[in-house]
Order: structure tokens, then sequence, then C-alpha cells
């Protein structure tokens, strides 16, 4: 089966006590979407750009005196989590039913290994099944003429 390293999405991971700014930043840094907040290796949950300007917009600049906003006041906690020794098909099949557009990988410790995506996930079991497909083909062929 698959290495979850190369579906492991390339995101930021912050602290709960970063500033959205400074987040906002990473994630353009890193071409992403989402970023992650960890708290010694713990997943807290996750940031959607979404939810970074919603967030920006409410703090607005009407002249009253807000504090910043930081990544544990808007972060979604509703994370779900898979062992890292779930396949990837298994996963896909998980994420689908349960229309998880991603999850985080966690190890026997608890600790965050990485996220993966479901476009990631499934595109992987479809590499996988055209390999199969292509074996069978072979096989198939090579017997030749009247078996």
């Amino acid at each position: 089966m698959t290495n979850w390293d190369a579906l492991i999405e390339n995101i930021p991971q912050v602290a709960p006590d970063e500033s959205l700014a400074k987040i906002s930043v990473l994630m353009a840094q890193h071409q992403a979407s989402v970023a992650v907040v960890l708290q010694d290796r713990k997943i807290l949950g996750v940031l959607a750009e979404s939810m970074i300007a919603i967030a920006r917009q409410k703090n607005g600049d009407d002249g009253a005196d807000h504090p910043a906003p930081v990544a544990r006041d808007v972060m979604s906690t509703s994370v779900e989590g898979m062992p890292v020794s779930t396949s990837v098909t298994d996963a896909a099949r998980e994420m689908r039913s349960r229309r998880l557009p991603y999850v985080a990988l966690i190890d026997d410790e608890g600790q965050f290994v990485g996220l993966v995506t479901l476009r990631r996930v499934l595109f992987d079991v479809m590499d996988e099944l055209g390999m199969k497909v292509d074996n069978l083909e072979r096989e198939l062929m090579a017997d030749g003429p009247g078996g």
C-alpha cells in the first residue's frame, strides 16, 4: 500500500496563540487553503482561509480597540483523526462516506503526523486500481490465443 508521506499536504503548522495575520502569510507561502493548529504535537484544530477572512472582517477597522484575533479564537475543533496505520483504501471509504474533506493522521501516541485530503487519497486509490487493471490485462494477453 502507499506510503502516507506521499499524500500528506504541505500545510502550515501553527501555535494556538499565533496571529491570524501571520497565519495568512504562512498559508500564502505554502499555497495552502488550510492550516493546522498544534500544541505539543497534538492537533487542536484547523483554520481555513474563509474562517480567517470572516474573523478579520469582524475584527474590522471601526476604530474600536479589538484585540488581534489568534488561531484559538477562530479555529474549528471538529477535526477527524485517523490512525496512521489505516490503509489508504479504508481511509478513502471512510472519508467519502462521512463527507470529510480532510483528516488528520495520528500516530499511536496520539501525535499529529500530517493532514491528508480526500482528493489526494482518492487519486492514490485510482492509481492503484489502474495498476491492477494493467497487470490483469498483461496477464490475460500473455496467455496468447487458445489458452
